[in-house]
């Protein structure tokens, strides 16, 4: 089985070999030479595919790439996932399950499966987003800024400030990469303190298992309040746990 994470920034992709996940490497997901990409990552694989999971989030043209070389090179449709009320067990309180983010969906399948337990998802990347499973239920989450927007949102709103990546300020700024790091920094902390509250208020502090996941997780290690799990592969696992249970 081959697994496509298809993110607003990078596409990841595994091949399911019935044991574990192979790594079929990243890429960007509106590169020039996507094709090439996909032949690069895939097509050493063939032999062990036939069937193609899909997480998208980004353009439909990427969408549509995708069946593309699937159709040519392994004359397989593949699946692209929709979000689902109630599936494996998991429900969700989402009104409308088909407006929640199935990267957001697909982690915290993964991650509940793992646990059968309370949850935290912890995704970041080009935003940070924080899923909670309860008892089985999603019950919602929050979508806050990622390190590269805030950052972004600083720099192109501000004239003459030039940064490439914020680091570990711990005191207030002396120049203006160290006082951009510590605000920033100082931002996602308090979303993360914020998640902390909301689960002392449903009452399952002591009980969630925290996860981490997506390719910026690294930015905001040291600042989630709780032990927590690190999994950059979340999406692609619930992806192959999906995949399997409709088989």
């Amino acid at each position: 089985m081959l697994v496509i994470d298809v993110g607003n920034t990078n596409i990841k992709s595994a091949v399911w070999n019935g044991h574990r996940l192979i790594d079929c490497g990243s890429f960007v997901t509106l590169g020039a030479d996507i094709e090439n990409d996909f032949e690069s990552a895939w097509l050493t694989h063939t032999s062990l595919i036939s069937k193609v999971m899909v997480s998208n989030v980004a353009a439909s043209q990427v969408r549509d790439r995708i069946k593309r070389f699937c159709k040519t090179y392994l004359d397989i449709t593949p699946e692209f996932v929709v979000p689902q009320k109630t599936c494996m067990g998991m429900s969700t309180r989402y009104q409308r399950p088909d407006a929640l983010g199935v990267d957001r969906w697909l982690a915290s399948l993964a991650a509940w499966t793992l646990s059968r337990g309370s949850v935290c998802v912890v995704d970041v990347g080009t935003a940070l987003t924080v899923d909670v499973v309860a008892n089985g239920e999603h019950v919602g989450g929050l979508i806050a800024p990622g390190p590269d927007m805030l950052k972004a949102s600083l720099v192109s709103g501000t004239a003459g400030i030039e940064i490439d990546q914020f680091g570990a300020a711990d005191r207030f700024g002396i120049n203006t990469v160290e006082a951009i790091s510590l605000g920033c920094r100082s931002a996602l902390k308090g979303v993360l303190r914020e998640v902390e509250q909301q689960l002392d208020m449903l009452g399952i502090s002591e009980t969630t298992s925290w996860y981490l996941t997506g390719g910026a997780g690294e930015v905001v290690k040291e600042l989630i309040p709780n032990k927590h799990i690190d999994n950059p592969r979340l999406v692609l696992e619930g992806l192959v746990a999906l995949g399997l249970y409709v088989d």
